[in-house]
C-alpha cells in the first residue's frame, strides 16, 4: 500500500482520455497519492460518458466546463492543442502540468510564460526522461566525473523518429547548443551538435517498421572513460583513470560499474511506469505545487528544445551549419552551465 504524501493531495482534472492517457498517465496516477484525480474532460458526449463510468469521476464535455465546475487545484493537459488548454487553466487560476511538446512556436512559449507570471500559477512540462531514474543517475555520474576530471566530452545518442525527448534530455545534461548540422535520408536523420560549452554531440534517429527493435542509447565519452545508457534499462560507467598503451592492457584495466535493475519484480520503484519517469514526473509536479520545489522542465526548457528542433529543420534544408537562436535567459543559462562543466 502506498504511503501518504505528507501534504494534502493536489486536486487535478485531466484533459483527454486517448491512448496515451489510458495506457500511461492514468495508470501512473494510480501510483501517485500526491495527486487526486477529481475530473476528466473529453471532446464528445459519448467518450465523456464512457470515461465517467470507467474512471468513476465526473466527466465533462469540453475542458472549460471542467475548469468552471471541477473545484480543481491543477490541470493535467494530455489531449488537445496544449497551448489553448494551458492558457485556459492559468486564467482559471489553476497550476498546469502538460505533456510534451506543450508549445509549438516561440510566440506561444512566451505568451504562456507571461500569463504564468501574471497569474502566479506554475506550468511544468512532462519530460519523462529528465525524471527517469536511469537518466537521473546518468546525470549524477556525469557531474561527478566532470568535477574529478576536466576536459571535453562527446555526447552520442540514437533513438526512433520521436527524438524530441532526447534533444530535451541532452539540453538538461549539457546545457544549450550553439549550432547544428543535420542531414535527412528516407528513414533516418543524422545531427551533429556543437554545445555552447565546446562539447560535441551527435543524434541519430531512424524509422523502423517495427519499433520493438531496441534502438535507444546515450553515451558520453571522455579521455578517461565512457558513460553509456542502453535501451532505457542499463547504465554502465567505464572509468580508466591511469593512461595505458595497447601493449599494457590487462584484466584490471577493464573495470566497470553497472546498474541493471530487474524487471522480474515490478514493485516499489521498479515498475516500468516509474523507471521510464512517468510516476516521478507527476510526483514532482505535486511537490512543486505544494512545497515549491524548483522546476525540472518548464515552458522555458521546451522553448529551448523547440529552438533546437527548428535549427535541425533549417539545417536539413540548407545543408549547412545553422545557429540555435537564443533569448537572454537562454544565454544566462549557458554561461552558468559552462561554469559547471569546466570548473
Amino acid at each position: 500500500m502506498a504511503e501518504g504524501p505528507g501534504f494534502e493531495p493536489v486536486r487535478v482534472g485531466l484533459i483527454g482520455v486517448g491512448r496515451h492517457a489510458r495506457e500511461i498517465l492514468l495508470p501512473a496516477l494510480a501510483l501517485v497519492p500526491e495527486l487526486q484525480l477529481c475530473a476528466v474532460s473529453t471532446a464528445h458526449e459519448e467518450t465523456a460518458r464512457a470515461a465517467e463510468e470507467r474512471y468513476r469521476v465526473p466527466a465533462f464535455v469540453g475542458y472549460e466546463a471542467m475548469l468552471r465546475n471541477g473545484g480543481l487545484d491543477a490541470l493535467l493537459v494530455v489531449g488537445g492543442q496544449h497551448a489553448a488548454e494551458i492558457l485556459a487553466g492559468l486564467h482559471y487560476g489553476v497550476h498546469v502540468w502538460c505533456e510534451t511538446p506543450a508549445v509549438t512556436s516561440i510566440e506561444i512559449a512566451q505568451d504562456v510564460q507571461a500569463v504564468s507570471r501574471e497569474t502566479g500559477r506554475l506550468v511544468e512540462v512532462g519530460s519523462c526522461l529528465r525524471h527517469a531514474p536511469l537518466y537521473v543517475r546518468f546525470r549524477q555520474e556525469l557531474e561527478a566525473w566532470r568535477r574529478e576530471e576536466r576536459g571535453p566530452r562527446l555526447f552520442q545518442c540514437h533513438y526512433y523518429p520521436y527524438v524530441g525527448h532526447f534533444y530535451n534530455l541532452l539540453l538538461w545534461l549539457n546545457g544549450p547548443v550553439a549550432e547544428v548540422s543535420a542531414t535527412r535520408g528516407d528513414a533516418e536523420t543524422l545531427v551533429t551538435l556543437r554545445f555552447r560549452n565546446g562539447d560535441l554531440g551527435t543524434v541519430t534517429s531512424r524509422r523502423f517498421h517495427n519499433d520493438s527493435i531496441p534502438f535507444e542509447e546515450l553515451a558520453v565519452s571522455g579521455e578517461s572513460g565512457l558513460l553509456v545508457a542502453m535501451n532505457g534499462q542499463e547504465l554502465r560507467h567505464y572509468h580508466a583513470r591511469a593512461p595505458k598503451t595497447a601493449a599494457q592492457l590487462d584484466f584490471d584495466t577493464s573495470e566497470v560499474r553497472v546498474w541493471s535493475p530487474s524487471f522480474s519484480m515490478p514493485y516499489g520503484e521498479l515498475s516500468h511506469l516509474y523507471l521510464r519517469g512517468y510516476v516521478p514526473e507527476l510526483q514532482h509536479f505535486a511537490r512543486r505545487v505544494r512545497l515549491g520545489e524548483p522546476s525540472v522542465s518548464g515552458i522555458e526548457d521546451m522553448e529551448q528544445t523547440l529552438r533546437l528542433r527548428q535549427a535541425v529543420e533549417r539545417s536539413c534544408e540548407s545543408r549547412r551549419w545553422e545557429p540555435v537562436t537564443a533569448d537572454a535567459g537562454d544565454l544566462l543559462r549557458a554561461a552558468r552551465q559552462s561554469e559547471v562543466s569546466h570548473s
